[in-house]
């Protein structure tokens, strides 16, 4: 024992044999008495300083060293002794006798010493508070529970480890060597608690301690490890919800979490609940990086979509159970390191399953063909009745006359074919003349795919008075609604754009039939048709023929080319072998939008429907206005 002199004593002497050069020298030599005042004991040291003191009229005497000793282990625990009181209203330690030294030491380093000491009680009395305090609003993040568990644990091992170790301190130096470790892991805790004092979410508690542990680690703290452990049970609470949220874990895994934390279940966490996931706004949280952020939130948007459409496929997936935690790496805390691995596997599967049904059960390939066949006049059929219906001469008027009798002849709006010809038709005559014409078709779809009223501005619906004009059928619209899940791919967005498109289709079709028309008519009379007259017709009809065929082969052939192709690829790997690499990338319905937006956009750029093509969309309305 170094605090002892045991050790320096010889055998047969009942005292330390106080050592000297001139013994050593000369063993003849008698030991010398004791001429220092600092081997002569605390007995002198006190005198010398009561001799002091009394010179200068300001006696006090000294505090007993056993006494003082004792009250100071107590103060290293957090607890209040005969020399120290605990303040309640100060929420600090106070010393009962500040002016009157300690046995062997001076009144200034007495002093030093009690305020170090009072410093390291008043720390350990106010984590303990955080530790037992129940009446803050935040008190029930998960969170904050976790790291009230972790810092109770601490203070738990060190008070266990100090009970041992300082009833054998017999000094001022040995009291304040064993203060030193508890004092530092104190001091970082100190740092952590203060840092989410006024922290309002799971998140944000989170983000504020990873910044805390990470900037510790990176300065060399010994005590990494002990912080790694603090992050990994705060942590847990969030990543197990979280986990439970993206259909990683059942929902008792949290509740065992929460018991391991302090005997009760943590509270779920608040906007993580799987009712409220489609419309939970996104949250900042500053300790995930924006692929991280991305991964998660296309993750809870597949989850919450399967749960809402096809719950009972939900159960296909599964994943493994196990809690992680946050990891160093590189001495850089990441807090997602563990969960990411589990997180993306997850997300590929979960999103895989979404796919499947997207493509079988939903029938994805019909509704883009209806789409294709219809809006986009890629049905033969439909396009020869539609024309049939609004331009034909040789159909009958849906307009009812007295004394008329309707025929068996088709019904059509003939437009164009009388001069002054009241336009546009009543609504009635519309059913009448366009019933039947999607309807066949589209039956055995959901949605329902239908004509309508286009709503147009009071500077249109001039335009669509007159039934010569270029818009005279601008009125004139189909609409889609789509069913579930899959009004995430035909958003209204993109229907407008598919109405925009249909709009000047319908203008195209129409001069084009009219050429067509006229062609025919001056083939069929070319004996009294003036060569001019046929001429003109012929170069007319070439004309509108080559814009024709422009705009359907190259305007929108071409890119629904490219999406059909993208659709084929995607649903390869949707079907694809489940033993391919799980790292391959995997398109998801976000994705599957945006290739079908990106295509409609190719459409109306070829078409010049785009605004800044105003100058060569207005060139060729010219063009087409003429022809009429």
């Amino acid at each position: 024992d170094p605090w002892t002199l045991a050790a320096y004593i010889d055998d047969g002497e009942s005292q330390p044999k106080l050592r000297s050069w001139e013994a050593f020298d000369k063993p003849s030599v008698n030991t010398v008495d004791i001429v220092y005042l600092s081997e002569a004991g605390v007995g002198a040291f006190d005198a010398a300083l009561a001799s002091a003191s009394s010179q200068a009229d300001d006696a006090t005497g000294v505090l007993p060293q056993d006494v003082t000793l004792r009250s100071f282990r107590s103060l290293a625990l957090g607890r209040s002794s005969i020399f120290f009181q605990w303040q309640e209203v100060k929420q600090c330690f106070e010393q009962i006798l500040p002016s009157v030294p300690f046995s062997g030491c001076s009144l200034m380093c007495s002093q030093d010493v009690a305020t170090e000491i009072m410093s390291y009680g008043t720390l350990l009395r106010k984590l303990r508070s955080f530790v037992e305090v129940t009446a803050q609003p935040v008190a029930s993040l998960p969170a904050l529970t976790a790291l009230r568990g972790s810092v109770g644990s601490i203070l738990e091992a060190i008070e266990a480890v100090l009970s041992t170790n300082l009833p054998g301190c017999r000094s001022m130096l040995q009291l304040h060597s064993a203060l030193d470790l508890p004092r530092g892991l104190l001091q970082l805790v100190e740092r952590l608690v203060e840092s989410v004092r006024d922290a309002e979410s799971e998140e944000e508690v989170i983000a504020r301690l990873s910044d805390e542990v990470t900037s510790a680690v990176e300065s060399g703290t010994m005590f990494a490890h002990v912080l790694r452990n603090i992050l990994a049970r705060v942590c847990g609470p969030w990543l197990v919800s979280l986990k439970e949220e993206l259909g990683l874990n059942h929902p008792h895994a949290s509740q065992a979490l929460g018991h391991s934390h302090g005997g009760t279940a943590a509270p779920g966490i608040p906007g993580l609940t799987g009712a409220s996931l489609s419309t939970r706004p996104p949250s900042r949280t500053a300790f995930l990086d924006a692929e991280d952020e991305r991964l998660v939130k296309e993750t809870r948007q597949t989850v919450s979509l399967l749960r809402v459409n096809f719950p009972e496929h939900l159960h296909q997936v599964t994943t493994g159970n196990q809690a992680s935690g946050p990891n160093l790496t590189n001495r850089r805390v990441d807090v997602f390191e563990e969960t990411r691995q589990s997180v993306q596997a997850h997300h590929r599967r979960l999103n895989k399953l979404l796919m499947r049904q997207l493509f079988s059960s939903l029938q994805l390939r019909k509704h883009i063909d209806l789409q294709r066949g219809f809006h986009l006049l890629g049905n033969g059929h439909f396009v020869s009745r539609l024309s049939t219906a609004l331009f034909s001469t040789d159909t009958q008027s849906p307009e009812r006359k007295r004394c008329t009798v309707p025929t068996s002849e088709t019904v059509g709006l003939r437009l164009g074919a009388t001069a002054g010809q009241r336009w546009p038709p009543a609504s009635s005559e519309l059913r009448l003349t366009l019933m039947g014409l999607v309807h066949d078709h589209a039956s055995d779809l959901p949605g329902g795919l239908s004509f309508a009223i286009r709503e147009l501005p009071d500077e249109e619906i001039e335009r669509v008075m007159d039934a010569s004009s270029l818009y005279a059928l601008d009125f004139l619209k189909l609409q889609y609604a789509a069913p579930p899940l899959l009004d995430l791919i035909f958003t209204p967005s993109c229907m407008q754009k598919y109405d925009d498109i249909f709009r000047y289709l319908l203008r195209m079709l129409r001069v084009f039939d009219l050429t067509k028309r006229l062609q025919s008519i001056v083939a069929k009379d070319e004996h009294s048709s003036s060569a001019i007259k046929t001429k003109l017709v012929m170069q007319v009809h070439r004309a509108v023929s080559g814009i024709m065929a422009y705009v359907m082969d190259v305007g929108v052939a071409v890119p629904w080319a490219e999406l059909q192709h993208s659709l084929d690829t995607i649903e390869r790997d949707v079907f694809g072998n489940e033993g391919e690499s799980e790292t391959k990338p995997m398109s998801n319905i976000t994705a599957l939008a945006n290739i079908h937006e990106a295509c409609l956009d190719q459409i109306r750029t070829r078409l010049f429907l785009r605004k800044k093509q105003g100058s060569i969309r207005d060139a060729l309305d010219d063009l087409l206005r003429t022809v009429l």
